[in-house]
């Protein structure tokens, strides 16, 4: 698994970095299964953007979703996670 830290940090010690996955805050668990549902859902559309790159125009296109939300759950998911 590979930890990305929310902030950048050009010393490793500095103690202000917070792993961007986090068992405690981040976890789907305490999530009532209608919410870990759309967790996923939004994920699923997202996928192709994050894993492989297209265009969050197109994914707009095959989803149905505006660009804007996208944006927002893109950058949701980049600050915490399926959590976001």
């Amino acid at each position: 698994m590979r930890i990305v830290f929310r902030k950048k940090c050009w010393s490793y010690g500095c103690g202000q970095c917070r792993p961007l996955i986090d068992p405690h805050t981040d976890s789907l668990s305490t999530y009532s299964d209608a919410d870990r549902a759309a967790a996923m859902e939004r994920f699923r559309i997202l996928q192709p953007h994050l894993e492989i790159g297209v265009p969050l125009t197109a994914v707009a296109d095959a989803s149905g979703h505006s660009v804007r939300t996208l944006r927002r759950w893109a950058a949701q998911y980049r600050e915490a996670g399926l959590a976001g």
